[in-house]
């Protein structure tokens, strides 16, 4: 998402999908780690 950012630009569609993927696999990854607990 850096990347992108630096070379897009931080409200460039690019950047913002990524982000929200970003943001997405966090979510995921945050419940599987609550499950687990």
């Amino acid at each position: 998402m850096i990347q992108a950012a630096n070379k897009n630009g931080l409200s460039s569609i690019i950047t913002l999908k990524i982000s929200q993927e970003l943001d997405g696999l966090l979510n995921q990854y945050t419940r599987v780690r609550q499950a687990i607990k």
